[in-house]
């Protein structure tokens, strides 16, 4: 499953299998522990296989 990966792309879907990737970029991420903003930098290209009948991740 996936950690902080950033935003996601949704590049698919067949056979109730929904294929998702992550985009590169920076971002601003909260941390609950701290209490803190700082940033988080992404590359980007990871690919997430999500399943719509069990909805959990392949």
């Amino acid at each position: 499953a996936p950690t902080a990966t950033g935003p996601l792309k949704i590049v698919s879907e067949a056979n109730d299998i929904l294929v998702l990737q992550s985009v590169a970029g920076t971002y601003e991420a909260y941390d609950l522990n701290t209490n803190t903003l700082h940033d988080v930098t992404t590359k980007g290209g990871t690919t997430y296989k999500f399943d719509l009948k069990t909805r959990m991740f392949k």
